[in-house]
């Protein structure tokens, strides 16, 4: 997500202005009240953006951005497409910093939360903006298994909302889904909502970011095979 290439990043003076004129910079924080499964992609069918062509090879659609525009609000993207990796593969490309970051803000952390209620709770917080008035935000991501198990998961769901931290960006939810197709397959489908100083262009990065982190991030392990270090484990 380039996002010096939306309205989210002005012009230096003009970005030091506002944060004089606004008297601060942070917004209200908004976590997750429970585990928010029922947030699966609206009337999206992951399956359908990964399948079988004549020649029986496993293909998205032509462009990974399906749909893209403004909704109650936030700017929205909804896409997908296919990644070669089994869908455990991916789903621990998922539980990794590298598989949650977004391209132009720096990961400042990425751990993992102790939830009874939702067994795999990530967070991760980030920063950007210009050298003197850095602005971050936190993340708050959940994974869960909903079709198979831990061991043989064959549909998961991520729901992600940024919880506190910069007023520049008001709102940012999103659910991405992992089913899998076939051995080593997976359909991969995402909305991602934002509201702010941003546009458009920031919500289609999002689906870019994330659809290219689960196709080349490494796997990460250790949540999926625990250890006794899983939750204090954090990656910076």
């Amino acid at each position: 997500m380039n996002w010096r290439s939306g309205s989210f990043f002005l012009t230096s003076f003009t970005f030091a202005m506002m944060l004089l004129a606004c008297g601060g910079s942070r917004g209200p924080d908004t976590p997750f009240s429970g585990d928010p499964l029922v947030s699966a992609i609206p009337a999206v069918i992951t399956a359908n953006f990964c399948k079988a062509n004549a020649s029986g090879n496993f293909v998205g659609p032509a462009n990974l951005i399906t749909e893209q525009g403004s909704k109650d609000g936030n700017f929205y993207a909804i896409g997908g497409g296919c990644i070669n990796r089994p869908i455990r593969e991916v789903w621990a490309a998922a539980q990794s910093g590298k598989g949650l970051k977004w391209s132009d803000p720096d990961l400042l952390y990425f751990k993992r939360v102790a939830n009874e209620q939702v067994p795999f709770e990530f967070e991760t917080k980030y920063e950007a903006g210009p050298f003197f008035h850095r602005e971050w935000w936190i993340m708050q991501w959940f994974q869960s298994v909903t079709v198979g198990d831990v061991a043989n998961p064959t549909h998961i769901i991520v729901n992600y909302q940024k919880t506190s931290g910069t007023q520049y960006i008001t709102s940012w939810k999103g659910t991405f889904e992992l089913e899998a197709i076939a051995p080593g397959v997976t359909a991969f489908s995402m909305e991602n909502l934002i509201a702010g100083n941003v546009d458009v262009t920031n919500a289609v990065g999002g689906v870019k970011d994330i659809f290219s982190n689960m196709t080349t991030a490494p796997a990460n392990w250790q949540f999926l095979n625990p250890t006794p270090d899983s939750l204090a484990y954090e990656h910076e």
